[in-house]
């Protein structure tokens, strides 16, 4: 037993000493190097300067690739096995590394010079990095881009270490050696942030789905809070998390996200090859109870869930949750008919429920509805609602430039239906 593990530790060691070792020639090639003219720039064997570029840049590698970039690589294993990939991202990016130091070794090979090595292998590797987190959502153009860039740097850099040698010599000071190495590995790093073509939206749809495939619950506090980027797609995969989070889920949070353009066919999840690859639809449709119809349109589909749902329960309290029932009415509250959702919700919501706290966006919706119609068919009456009203209409009021009122009101009440009905809502 003590023998393998010596002979295990060995390895592992060979293994390290193999990718981070900065001499990848033999002595055979560096012996057979020609003695460089006089006026040649002098040869730098800067041997710690180049292991610490390899050993930042692994480091910098196999966390760009398992974490800043694991949703999109997840995505492209993904397309390679027609569904979705579990999800193992530290594995992924250890791999990709490993195959990626393969490679950079091999292409160190075509070089004499460490230096060259070092310069024009790392550059490639990179290049080849970026390329692979952004092949689903680049161009040609753009890659062709990317790899202009990188051999930008390469030569860039190259061409300033040559001078670097002229102007200093063999004999540096710490800084002098190290310097060099830190410009080149931070350049690379900037190269490796920036050039992955995924956009934020992009990013968010496809963690989203992860964490739904994960059954994680999705916190709407930590839903890019601070970016009001959004679409249909990722509305209504996080709509989805919010709806099994709790009874009434969507009547409590749906709005405490970033709402695009549109009406009830927002809640739909898209049902596409790209769709299929993050998250299966038919997990709505599962938890709706039924498939849409042949061109069916979302509220007609909420709707009948909803009267299916209704007719399946032996009594009003017998049940601990009402997902259709919650789809429908927040169907309602995005087609922002406060008449029909006043209706809908006397004709389908429990009545042992009435006498409860209502759901924060059925509460603002009825108190608007109150407040806002001669005949009321209900009168909805609620203290805490009413205060946060009457703040709303107070603010609302105390401000005559409409921009300025309406950024004001976003920061404070961006999160109500109030807000949202006033401002947002699609009235075509």
């Amino acid at each position: 037993m003590t023998c393998d593990t010596s002979r295990s530790r060995r390895l592992i060691f060979k293994l390290i000493f193999f990718f981070i070792h900065p001499t990848e020639v033999s002595p055979s090639v560096l012996s057979a190097r020609p003695t460089p003219c006089p006026d040649a720039p002098p040869f730098v064997d800067d041997s710690s300067s180049q292991r610490m570029i390899h050993l930042f840049l692994y480091l910098y590698l196999f966390l760009f690739l398992s974490v800043a970039q694991a949703d999109t690589v997840t995505y492209q294993l993904s397309q390679l096995l027609g569904r979705p990939a579990p999800q193992w991202p530290l594995v992924y990016g250890l791999l990709l590394t490993v195959l990626l130091a393969t490679i950079r070794r091999l292409i160190s090979r075509c070089f004499s010079s460490p230096d060259s090595q070092t310069t024009w292998s790392w550059a490639a590797t990179s290049f080849l990095a970026v390329t692979l987190v952004s092949l689903p959502f680049a161009s040609v153009f753009y890659l062709f881009l990317l790899g202009l860039i990188a051999g930008g740097i390469g030569w860039g850099f190259r061409k300033w270490q040559l001078r670097l040698n002229q102007l200093w010599g063999k004999q540096r000071t710490p800084w002098q050696r190290m310097m060099p190495a830190i410009v080149f590995a931070l350049l690379l790093s900037l190269y490796l942030g920036i050039g992955a073509a995924a956009t934020d939206l992009e990013h968010y749809e496809m963690r989203t789905a992860q964490t739904l495939q994960e059954g994680k619950k999705i916190e709407p506090s930590r839903m890019e809070k601070h970016s009001l980027v959004t679409s249909q797609r990722l509305f209504a995969m996080r709509s989805y998390s919010m709806a099994k989070a709790s009874r009434f889920g969507l009547g409590n949070q749906l709005f405490r996200q970033p709402v695009p353009q549109g009406k009830s066919e927002l809640l739909l999840i898209p049902n596409d090859a790209h769709q299929r690859l993050l998250f299966p639809v038919d997990s709505l449709y599962m938890r709706l109870g039924g498939l849409p119809r042949k061109d069916e349109t979302a509220l007609s589909y909420f709707r009948r869930m909803a009267e299916e749902e209704r007719l399946r329960m032996d009594s009003p309290t017998s049940f601990h949750s009402l997902p259709a029932l919650d789809y429908y009415l927040c169907a309602l509250l995005l087609e922002g008919n406060l008449d029909i959702f006043s209706k809908e919700f006397l004709r389908l919501y429990p009545r042992s429920l009435r006498n409860k706290k209502l759901p924060t966006y059925f509460a603002e919706a009825l108190f608007l509805y109150t407040h806002t119609r001669t005949r009321p068919i209900l009168v909805f009456h609620d203290s805490a609602v009413e205060a946060n009203w009457q703040d709303y209409s107070t603010m609302k009021t105390g401000q005559t430039d409409s921009t300025i009122r309406q950024n004001l009101l976003r920061r404070s009440y961006g999160q109500t239906y109030w807000w949202w009905y006033e401002y947002v809502r699609t009235t075509e």
